[in-house]
């Protein structure tokens, strides 16, 4: 994930809810503490988090947005528990503040350039697709969507209830699991779901006419790297490919 700011005005955020996703992700909400409206941010974007810790230092972090910023009094972001900023934030208390300074990043959705979009994540970096994809059904965007969602197990998927809840009222949206460290036996009984990891093979029997989509691709540097080959494979111009890597 790109870390170089540009300068932009530093404000206090509230906590105003959080909740537990699956076992070790959790999604928190946060609203402007000085009463002014939320900053506006494209969907795909993230935002500057800080602490003050004791002696003065700061501690920075970097999260993308997951909410959509359609009607946005706040913004909610999706973390795993690890390390010291993250246990911080699953330590916080509704009224609890943290600085932001935002939006960031390119990786952003933009309804009057993409039409029709495919989306990649990896683990936490659904936090970035599940903004585009609130945008685009909470807007009722004539955009087809199709979301390859990769996690190690199946008790690693986030946000599943409300994916397939999408899925089943929206025609024109398709969203392909994929799990790369399950046990067979548990995947026994499971529809529509890849014991692998996201291929070329995968692509094509998922994606018609390739050449025609936009792809966003967020998640750990070394699959977002291997995920935009595979893409480009296909006969898709590195144009029509955002990427965003992280850790």
């Amino acid at each position: 994930m790109e870390q170089k700011p540009a300068q932009k005005e530093i404000r206090v955020f509230q906590m105003v809810e959080q909740k537990q996703e699956n076992l070790d992700v959790r999604s928190i909400n946060f609203e402007p503490a000085d009463g002014k409206p939320m900053f506006q941010f494209k969907p795909g974007q993230f935002a500057q988090l800080s602490r003050t810790l004791e002696g003065g230092a700061k501690e920075v972090r970097f999260y993308s947005l997951a909410s959509s910023p359609y009607n946005a009094k706040g913004f909610t972001l999706i973390y795993k528990l690890k390390g010291s900023f993250t246990n911080f934030m699953n330590a916080m208390k509704k009224g609890d503040k943290v600085e932001v300074m935002g939006p960031m990043g390119h990786l952003a959705f933009d309804e009057g350039i993409h039409r029709k979009v495919v989306l990649f994540a990896g683990g936490v970096g659904i936090a970035t697709m599940i903004s585009i994809v609130r945008y685009i059904i909470g807007r009722k965007l004539n955009v087809p969507i199709i979301l390859f969602y990769s996690s190690r197990t199946l008790d690693e998927i986030a946000l599943k209830n409300e994916l397939d809840g999408i899925a089943k009222k929206n025609r024109n949206f398709k969203v392909i699991y994929t799990v790369t460290r399950e046990d067979p036996e548990k995947l026994k009984g499971w529809k529509g779901i890849y014991s692998r990891r996201v291929d070329g093979q995968m692509l094509r029997e998922n994606i018609a006419k390739p050449d025609e989509w936009s792809y966003f691709v967020s998640g750990r540097t070394q699959m977002a790297v291997d995920m935009a080959n595979a893409i480009k494979v296909l006969g898709v111009g590195q144009d029509k490919i955002k990427v965003e890597g992280y850790g």
